[in-house]
């Protein structure tokens, strides 16, 4: 029995011979990695229009390592909240690259939150589209189910303080290195 062809766009591309090779009839790798970052994003839309909260002060809005106000450099010798990391106050949380993010957000967009929000929704796109090429490559799953498992973890709500706070930038940079760590170890 033949399926009907109902306007998706992963199976008229691959009737005009536009698809990757797949089997079973499961949809090419491009489509499925395409819907897992569209569900990503908008499973946190509504963000966009949220404002500095909590730790997001002393962490952007008060530290003058994301203001600019202070050389690169010290982006390397400071914690998290821009506190020398040699300073018996310092909370020794070490994350030079999540503050040059938040860095590179002020330069382009002050401190208009939406900037900000929108950054994190991008990367949390990004981690989910990497839970899928594991799954893929490193568990071996069928694209099938691999995009499930991506679809899960794009919209689980256990990701929503990491996406939504500005300041869980800092775990979605760490799900994204430790996904490619392990894209990369296995070739």
């Amino acid at each position: 029995m033949r399926r009907r062809n109902n306007g998706c766009c992963c199976q008229s591309s691959r009737r005009i011979g536009r698809g990757n090779d797949t089997e079973g009839g499961e949809p090419p790798v491009w489509c499925i990695y395409a819907t897992v970052a569209l569900v990503a994003v908008a499973c946190y839309l509504n963000a966009l229009g949220g404002d500095f909260v909590h730790d997001d002060i002393p962490a952007v809005v008060r530290n003058k390592d994301v203001l600019a106000q202070t050389p690169l450099t010290t982006l390397l010798k400071n914690d998290f909240w821009g506190t020398p990391m040699r300073d018996v106050n310092s909370h020794k949380s070490y994350r030079p690259l999540t503050t040059l993010t938040f860095r590179l957000n002020y330069l382009m967009s002050g401190l208009t939150t939406s900037w900000y929000h929108a950054t994190n929704i991008a990367l949390h796109a990004i981690a989910c589209v990497l839970v899928t090429k594991v799954s893929l490559a490193v568990a071996s799953l069928r694209p099938g189910f691999a995009a499930l498992t991506g679809l899960l973890f794009a919209a689980h709500p256990v990701h929503t303080e990491a996406v939504t706070g500005i300041v869980g930038r800092a775990d979605v940079l760490a799900c994204i290195f430790f996904l490619l760590s392990f894209l990369a170890y296995h070739g």
